[in-house]
C-alpha cells in the first residue's frame, strides 16, 4: 500500500510539481510513516555544587543524536570559564554568553546595561543549527538566575503600573535610588511575579522550538499550595519565579530531572589481614528520573515502557548516563 501524497509547500523558486501548492505555509507536515527522530529537551535542577553543569556537558559526544558540538548559554555570570566542565567536554562547546550594552551620553559616565529578557529571547530564537554547523544540542546553564534578572527588570521599569498612575504619581513601589540610574532598584509587587512569570513561560516556549535538543540548568525550589496540609500537596521542582510557577513549568517539557548529594555508610576493608572492618561516610551524587517525596521528575518513555534510569548514582564520569540513557530508548515514542 503506498502512502499518501502529502500537499507540497511553495518555495522561493516556484511551486513544486505535483500536489497542491500552500503559499508561504506557516506550518509543516511529515508522513506519520517516517515521523522526524525525537529531540531531546530536560530541565535539570538541584541545589548548588551538586553537579549539573558537569552533568549536562558531558555528552557521548561525535553520536548521532547529540553532535560533535553543543551551544553553551553561559548565563550564571562565572559559568562561561567553564570551570565546573571537564576538560576533554570543553572543546565540544562553542560559549554563549549574554551582551550588555553601553549607556551614557556626551559627558555622562557610561555604565553596562542589559535588558535579561530581550537578550534571552535573542538567544532562544536564534538559528543555531545555522550559526553552529554540526550542533545539535543547546545547553542553558543559567535558568533561575535569568527568571531571578527577569523580575528585578520588570520591577525596576515599573511595567505593570498604568501609565495613568505613573503620570499621576500614584504608583506605591518601594524604589530605592535614581530610576533613571542603571543602580536604581525597586521591590517587586505581586504584579511583577504576574508579568516575569508570563516572560519565563514565553522564553520556555520558544527555547523548546529551537531544532535541537535543549537541556536548561536550575536550582531548586518547592511549592506548597495555600490551605494545603498534605505532603502530597507540596511539589519541589525547578526555581524560576515565585513557587506557583513550579508546576506550569515542569507541565512543558519532557523530561525534569533532579540531582542531589546524598550521604552513604560503606565499609571499608581493612588494610592488614585480621584487622576490624571500618566503616565511612561518603557523599554520592545521585540524579532521580522518577518523583521522591515532594520532589518531582519525570522521563519521556516509549508507551509501556520501563524506567531502567529511576535512579543513577554517578561514577566519575556522567558521560555514561548519558550512553545509558540512548541505549535504553528512553528520552523519545516509539
Amino acid at each position: 500500500m503506498t502512502a499518501p501524497q502529502l500537499p507540497q509547500m511553495s518555495t522561493p523558486g516556484g511551486p513544486p510539481a505535483g500536489g497542491p501548492v500552500f503559499a508561504q505555509a506557516l506550518f509543516g507536515m511529515a508522513d506519520g510513516a517516517t515521523p522526524p527522530p525525537a529531540r531531546i529537551n530536560a530541565v535539570i535542577y538541584g541545589n548548588s555544587g551538586v553537579g549539573k553543569t558537569a552533568m549536562v556537558t558531558a555528552l557521548p559526544w561525535g553520536t548521532e543524536r547529540w553532535g560533535d558540538k553543543a551551544v553553551y548559554v553561559a548565563w550564571d555570570a562565572g559559568s562561561e570559564t567553564l570551570l565546573s566542565v571537564q576538560p576533554e567536554d570543553r572543546p565540544h562547546l562553542v560559549v554563549v554568553t549574554p551582551k550588555y550594552q553601553i549607556k551614557g551620553g556626551p559627558g555622562e559616565p557610561q555604565r553596562l546595561v542589559m535588558n535579561p529578557y530581550k537578550a534571552a529571547m535573542h538567544i532562544a530564537t536564534a538559528d543555531w543549527a545555522a550559526l553552529v554547523p554540526g550542533a545539535k544540542t543547546l545547553i542553558w546553564d543559567g535558568g533561575t538566575r535569568l527568571a531571578e534578572q527577569i523580575l528585578r527588570a520588570v520591577a525596576n521599569t515599573g511595567a505593570t503600573v498604568s501609565p495613568s498612575k505613573k503620570e499621576k504619581g500614584e504608583e506605591t513601589r518601594l524604589g530605592l535610588g535614581d530610576k533613571d540610574d542603571p543602580s536604581y532598584l525597586a521591590l517587586p509587587i505581586i504584579p511583577d511575579y504576574g508579568m516575569a512569570q508570563h516572560a519565563i513561560m514565553q522564553w520556555s516556549e520558544f527555547l523548546r522550538q529551537q531544532p535541537l535538543n535543549v537541556l536548561v540548568v536550575c536550582v531548586s525550589d518547592y511549592y506548597k499550595p495555600e490551605g494545603g496540609s498534605l505532603e502530597s500537596d507540596t511539589v519541589g521542582g525547578p526555581a524560576t519565579v515565585g513557587v506557583k510557577i513550579i508546576p506550569k513549568f515542569m507541565k512543558d517539557w519532557d523530561n525534569v530531572w533532579r540531582m542531589s548529594l546524598e550521604v552513604d555508610t560503606v565499609m571499608v576493608e581493612p588494610a592488614e589481614k585480621g584487622k576490624p572492618v571500618s566503616f565511612q561516610r561518603v557523599n554520592k551524587r545521585v540524579l532521580r528520573t522518577e518523583k521522591e517525596g515532594i520532589w518531582d521528575s519525570k522521563i519521556r518513555r516509549p508507551a509501556g515502557g520501563v524506567n531502567t534510569l529511576a535512579k543513577y548514582e554517578a561514577s566519575n564520569n556522567w558521560r555514561d548516563f548519558w550512553e545509558k540513557f540512548d541505549a535504553s530508548g528512553l528520552g523519545k515514542e516509539q
